[in-house]
This record gives C-alpha cells, sequence and structure tokens, in this order.
C-alpha cells in the first residue's frame, strides 16, 4: 500500500486531519518535512502554524496554538502563532506550545514542553523545555562517538527497508553493553 493512502487511512481511522486537509486550511508547511505517525498539528488553528524545510516531527508530538485555559477565567481562548524553523527535529511526544518559534536546526528532546522561544542551532529538552547545549557541541559529541561506537550504512543493510535476522542479531550483540550505536 503507498505510503501516502496509509498515512491517510491511519488519520481517518485515528480521528486526524491529514497533511493534505491542513494544507488547504492553510497551514504553512515546507519541502521535505517529515510527519511521524499520530503528529498532532492543531486543526482548529492551523493557519498560524509553518514549518521549515526538511524538519522531522517525531512520533506523537503535538503543535498547540490555542491555549484554552484562560476561557473560564477571561472569557476568550489564547492564540498565538507557532514557527518552526529549516532542519528542526523535534523528538517523540514532544509538545510545542502557543506563540513559540523554534528556530533553525534546532533539536526539541522527546517529550520536552516547550514553552518558550527555541534559539537556532540550540538542543533543548525536559518540562519545561531548556537550553542543554549548542548544536555545534552535540554534533562533534556523536561524531566522535561515532568513531569509536559501531555504525551501520542503511544500504546493504536491509533488504527493501527491512533488516535481515542475521543483521539483527549481529546489532543486538554489538550492543549489548549498553553504549548505543548508529545507523544511516
Amino acid at each position: 500500500m503507498p505510503v501516502r493512502l496509509r498515512r491517510r487511512l491511519l488519520d481517518k481511522l485515528r480521528g486526524q486531519p491529514n497533511r493534505e486537509m491542513l494544507v488547504k486550511r492553510g497551514l504553512k508547511l515546507g519541502k521535505n518535512v517529515w510527519l511521524g505517525d499520530g503528529v498532532y498539528l492543531d486543526p482548529g488553528h492551523c493557519w498560524l502554524i509553518s514549518i521549515g524545510d526538511e524538519t522531522v516531527i517525531a512520533k506523537d508530538a503535538a503543535i498547540w496554538v490555542h491555549d484554552g485555559s484562560t476561557r473560564k477565567h477571561v472569557g476568550y481562548t489564547r492564540l498565538g502563532r507557532v514557527a518552526i524553523g529549516a532542519r528542526v527535529f523535534i523528538g517523540a511526544h514532544a509538545v510545542v506550545l502557543p506563540g513559540v518559534t523554534v528556530g533553525d536546526e534546532a533539536v526539541v528532546g522527546a517529550g520536552s514542553v516547550v514553552c518558550a522561544d527555541v534559539p537556532a542551532r540550540t538542543v533543548v529538552a525536559g518540562n519545561p523545555a531548556r537550553s542543554i547545549r549548542s548544536l555545534d557541541d552535540f554534533a562533534l559529541e556523536h561524531s566522535e562517538r561515532l568513531s569509536r561506537r559501531p555504525h551501520w550504512p542503511y544500504d546493504g543493510w536491509t533488504l527493501g527497508g527491512r533488516i535481515s535476522l542475521e543483521h539483527k542479531q549481529l546489532q543486538c550483540e554489538m550492543l549489548d553493553d549498553g553504549e548505543g550505536g548508529y545507523v544511516e
């Protein structure tokens, strides 16, 4: 089944609006954006969301542009634009709240709650999300680890997107020490 059709069917089953509908309603979506399963882009005000080119938003992350907590107290729901830059990574189950800008090439850790702007090329994590390092430091650490940790190319390790049993067993053995490894 083609990926687009599968995604549409899953969205429909989950009661979630699909990407094409959100774009028609005004969502600003860059080129080559990857949205994981269950990503929630506030459909009631999706025209207030912009996502830059080559951004990845992992499984079950949510971007909210409205905050109903004010409704009972002041009679209005607070709205705020959300701008996600280019080449951003937002981890699984992260939440981005109204009025936030996430700068280009930023990394938002899994499960983080982003309630303030994230500068470009910054890694944030936690609840509330806080800066934990620069992207340069993050990349340097992983480049150094890559030189001493197991790593695998995508091509040659998978057959049509599936990894062989032999390669699965080998990866498990090589990662037994708990230090992790990398795949292309």
